[in-house]
């Protein structure tokens, strides 16, 4: 059942948090930045020895900026990076042979167990850029979603990689296992309207 695979434990978070802000005139925005450190402990899980979450991201910082240009247009920018997540990486595997009924050896990889949340993703950060315009019954929305296209790392899978090379006997092709970064979200833009009444 599932209920069976449930355990349970404790986690810690703790850290700093710093804000300068500025909330009048034509320009206003915030700078932030976070300092952090977030923990589980299960006694079922990594040998009952603590490990880092999975959003244990260590720094963290926010860069807002809006500029009020008149009464109907506003410019906004806001800019975020933090340290990358964390996850379980299985950096080796156990290759052993398996004999089928027609007696042809198959090679079979089975992963070795690793440190719960042993890698980290590189940092990850991107720009969004907006433009309000106002009317008498809402306001346009105009929006870019990562304005300058980082694709940030997002995770990693285990793959291979073909290969191919001359012999005196001819070519040999084989594959090679390698790990892939897997990037998302590029530069994105939006429209919205929204009616006040």
């Amino acid at each position: 059942m599932w209920n069976a695979r449930l355990t349970q434990g404790k986690g810690t978070a703790k850290g700093l948090d710093f804000k300068f802000e500025k909330l009048y005139g034509k320009f206003t925005g915030h700078i932030s930045y976070s300092l952090a450190w977030s923990d589980r402990t299960f006694a079922d899980k990594n040998g009952g020895r603590t490990y880092p979450a999975r959003f244990d991201n260590r720094h963290t910082i926010n860069v807002l900026v809006n500029w009020n240009i008149n009464s109907k247009v506003s410019l906004n920018a806001s800019w975020t990076g933090h340290s990358g997540n964390r996850f379980t990486l299985l950096s080796q595997v156990w290759e052993g042979p398996l004999f089928d009924d027609s007696d042809r050896r198959v090679e079979t990889e089975a992963p070795l167990r690793a440190p719960v949340n042993n890698y980290q993703l590189p940092f990850y950060h991107r720009l969004d850029l907006s433009c309000t315009v106002r009317n008498s019954r809402g306001y346009w929305t105009f929006g870019l979603y990562n304005a300058y296209n980082h694709l940030n790392v997002v995770g990693i899978k285990r793959g291979y990689k073909d290969t191919s090379y001359l012999t005196p006997n001819g070519y040999v092709f084989d594959s090679q296992p390698v790990f892939k970064k897997v990037k998302m979200l590029p530069i994105i833009p939006s429209i919205s309207y929204t009616w006040e009444f």
